[in-house]
């Protein structure tokens, strides 16, 4: 079953990535939850997305979600080893922003200037 979105709890309300961690070979499994932008920690990740091919699969909260292939690779390198049993918080926008609903992209879009400055680390991603 797909991923469904949830809708956001307010104008200062983002969706935060809680990557889990694993192996490198494991599959990828997150959860996503709604949080008001100055609730929590979090690193938000700027990359680029490459092809829109959506071939790979990221597990949110037991659902697939379709990713491209340049983010599963970023995500396997950054999620924790799963002997440090921690999750790794991250802002994605890909992943984050519902790319589906055009009025929740545009407020979230003009809000990532604040999104990025509020995290407590920017991760770029080069390739």
């Amino acid at each position: 079953m797909a991923y469904a979105y949830t809708p956001l709890q307010g104008a200062n309300s983002i969706r935060l990535l809680q990557l889990e961690s694993g192996s490198y070979s494991a599959p990828l499994k997150a959860r996503l939850a709604s949080s008001r932008l100055e609730d929590h920690c979090y690193e938000a990740l700027s990359y680029v997305w490459g092809e829109p091919d959506l071939s790979e699969v990221l597990l949110v909260d037991d659902k697939e979600f379709k990713i491209s292939k340049n983010l599963h690779t970023i995500l396997l390198h950054l999620r924790y080893l799963e002997r440090i049993r921690c999750v790794r918080t991250l802002w994605i926008d890909a992943i984050c922003i519902n790319q589906e609903d055009v009025i929740e992209k545009g407020q979230q879009v003009g809000f990532m200037g604040r999104i990025y400055e509020e995290a407590d680390d920017v991760l770029c991603w080069l390739g």
